[in-house]
């Protein structure tokens, strides 16, 4: 109910009143459960992506599998969510200052989960500097999946096509693997 209404009218423009009434529950009774219309919005977008993802895990050393098994977490997270990133998404691109918050919250989460594997085999920086680029990857490709498939956006984050392609844009972006190498050469590649 209240993602019809942040899809109707943006998150800025969507009252709590507004709220309220499509749910059928009274101003207190709302306000009871949530004290603010962020606290509805988090309660909405933040559970999907963290049940889905988890916590990539600490102090485990990177390896090509591993990164890819998170990568194909956040596919799914986006898919299972996929109305909710279309709200986001169109009312970042039209300038609303709260879906702007939320999307820099989520890269910003995609960020860390890449850095905490980026870490087991490198210095802070570089591992810094590798997970911003993988987050940027990932928030472009969700972006550009979005307006290329529209409604179709979940079954194309599902598709093994797509998936691969996914992978292999991952696997280039990695300090550790070269054009053409297989999952196995990039490992090898990384510990010579």
């Amino acid at each position: 109910m209240a993602l019809d209404l942040f899809g109707k009218h943006g998150f800025e423009g969507t009252s709590v009143k507004a709220i309220g009434q499509q749910a059928g529950l009274s101003d207190g009774a709302l306000y009871y459960h949530f004290r603010s219309k962020r606290e509805i919005l988090d309660a909405l977008w933040d559970k999907t992506v963290a049940r889905r993802i988890g916590e990539a895990p600490a102090g485990e050393p990177l390896t090509v599998e591993g990164l890819l098994r998170l990568v194909d977490a956040m596919l799914e997270a986006g898919a299972e969510r996929a109305s909710q990133v279309r709200i986001m998404i169109r009312q970042a691109l039209a300038g609303d200052r709260i879906a702007i918050e939320l999307r820099n919250q989520t890269t910003a989460y995609w960020k860390q989960q890449f850095a905490r594997q980026f870490e087991t085999r490198l210095p802070a920086d570089e591992a810094d500097a590798h997970a911003d680029a993988l987050s940027t990857l990932f928030l472009g490709l969700t972006f550009t999946t979005l307006v290329d498939h529209g409604d179709r956006f979940a079954e194309v984050f599902r598709s093994p096509a797509f998936r691969a392609e996914v992978h292999d844009l991952m696997r280039l972006t990695l300090p550790f693997c070269r054009p053409g190498e297989d999952d196995q050469q990039c490992e090898q590649s990384f510990s010579a």
